[in-house]
């Protein structure tokens, strides 16, 4: 069973998978370091949603970092609805006690999208946290349609990792003068199998199908309203609740 959302919410689903890597390139002098990485994913799975519908993705990035600070852009092909994606991201991180903090900002950029196609359209600020194999993330939408925020736990244990996110829409999306709800709560978990090579199973564990403030749309109904609303519009994307498999493969470029 798929579910709709537009676009603006659908963004909460978008994010910062290359930013936890950041701040481990950081020098400890005003030296500059660049990083650079291409691979490919069966998938692109971002924040529990699959935005390619299916499809596979290539991606990359290439990063500049000196001391804590970093800039970098992220590039896929695997967007189904706004075409090829490069995010600008850039951002600090640094050491506190025990522990790691990074924040920043990261704007969305779909050179074939004519609303979403210049800077700021689609931003958000974020704010990383870890303390040993632990992590907390908080992602604000700041510019571009409906506000979101994003909010993730994660855990690491020996080649496992575990996110657990949440997106909540703070301006509801309308349809036909109704509010529609779309916060949803998903569960990723991955195996590294090495530095290169991982495979990742998620899931939509909770999804709010309101269309107004107490009218709760049986799933029949949600999928009737889904399909109708995938036919009027080419920016929407589907929240599907059935288990996803992922495997991506990446390599550093030197």
């Amino acid at each position: 069973m798929k579910s709709t959302i537009s676009k603006a919410v659908r963004l909460a689903t978008l994010g910062l998978t290359a930013v936890s890597a950041m701040v481990a390139s950081q020098t400890t002098m005003a030296e500059v370091d660049v990083s650079a990485s291409a691979g490919v994913a069966s998938a692109y799975l971002f924040r529990g949603v699959d935005l390619g519908n299916g499809n596979g993705a290539v991606f990359g990035d290439i990063t500049a970092s000196s001391g804590g600070a970093y800039a970098s852009v992220w590039a896929s092909s695997g967007d189904a609805s706004l075409g090829s994606e490069y995010d600008l991201i850039l951002g600090y991180g640094m050491d506190v006690g025990d522990f790691t903090v990074d924040a920043g900002v990261v704007n969305y950029l779909y050179p074939s999208d004519d609303a979403s196609d210049s800077i700021g359209d689609f931003s958000e600020v974020y704010l990383n946290i870890g303390f040993g194999a632990v992590g907390f993330s908080y992602s604000d939408n700041v510019a571009g349609g409906n506000g979101y925020e994003y909010y993730a736990l994660s855990a690491e244990h020996g080649s496992f990792s575990a996110v657990l996110g949440y997106s909540d829409t703070q301006d509801k999306a309308e349809f036909n003068g109704e509010k529609a709800n779309a916060d949803y709560t998903h569960l990723d978990i991955t195996y590294a199998y090495n530095d290169n090579l991982s495979f990742t199973v998620s899931k939509v564990i909770d999804f709010d199908k309101d269309l107004g403030a107490n009218e709760a749309l049986s799933s029949d109904d949600y999928d009737a309203l889904s399909t109708a609303l995938q036919a009027e519009y080419d920016d929407l994307t589907f929240i599907d609740d059935d288990l996803l498999f992922v495997v991506s493969y990446s390599l550093p470029i030197k």
